[in-house]
């Protein structure tokens, strides 16, 4: 659309009325080459391009899916994952936060750094004060849904603590934590890096061999009954047939004297 303008000055709004999401995109204003009278022209161009974003006001804000984020439960040195998942009708923003304490930490007044210079990275919220973690952006992974990872590689006991998952859009924000306990070498995990739980190979062996052991003493009273009834059992009869003889043997002789 070009409108007239006169020779000197020209200056021209754009009014959008009753606008929708359909109107959401790039507008450009380009002033075309001044021309005199003389029929000469300025090979110059005023070009300003403008983004127009409409918000449909009626969404709403964005939801965690349960349940993420989990609890995670790592040993010293293990990389732990952190997965927030998010639903949410319009792209969101997920910024991660670690809950930290109110005051300055002693090493970071040792270097200098005063609470002035991380007021950018500190939000305070609920009571709490939460420091802003670099992570990757979020991804859309399909239906509404958007996912977004924490990773830490070589945790310390000092990593242990509150994380917090922010998904903020234009209509409000989300906010949910998981707790990251750490624990020194040799302490045994009872759950893996996803955050579930899961069973020792040798529990399980363990498990096994229990009702076994339980039916030993049973089983080996009775094979020694077994046993013991097989060499037993023809040194009876032996004697038996003995005592059956000399009784037959008696009965011959009585019917022979009479």
């Amino acid at each position: 659309m070009q409108l007239p303008c006169e020779e000197n000055f020209c200056q021209s709004d754009l009014l959008l009325h009753n606008v929708t999401e359909e109107y959401s995109g790039l507008y450009k204003c380009t002033v075309v080459p001044l021309k005199y009278k003389s029929g000469h022209a300025l090979d110059i161009q005023f070009v300003r391009t403008y983004q127009l974003d409409v918000k449909n006001t009626s969404a709403a804000i964005p939801k965690f899916v349960d349940p993420y984020p989990l609890n995670k439960t790592a040993v010293i040195n293990d990389q732990v994952v952190f997965q927030c998942r998010v639903h949410s009708e319009e792209h969101p923003t997920i910024k991660w936060f670690r809950r930290t304490p109110a005051s300055l930490p002693n090493g970071l007044e040792n270097m200098g750094i005063n609470s002035n210079n991380l007021n950018a990275h500190i939000v305070h919220y609920n009571g709490h004060t939460y420091e802003l973690l670099h992570t990757p952006g979020e991804k859309y992974i399909g239906e509404d849904m958007f996912l977004s990872k924490l990773i830490l590689n070589g945790v310390r006991l000092r990593d242990a603590g509150y994380y917090a998952c922010a998904a903020i859009t234009f209509h409000g924000y989300k906010i949910r934590e998981a707790y990251l306990e750490v624990h020194r070498q040799g302490y045994v995990e009872d759950y893996n890096a996803n955050g579930e739980a899961y069973t020792d190979p040798s529990e399980f062996w363990l498990l096994f061999l229990m009702p076994v052991g339980l039916a030993m003493p049973p089983l080996i009273f009775w094979l020694s009954y077994l046993i013991y009834k097989r060499f037993t059992t023809p040194t009876e009869i032996q004697r038996n047939s003995q005592i059956y003889s000399e009784d037959f043997i008696e009965d011959d002789n009585c019917v022979l004297r009479a």
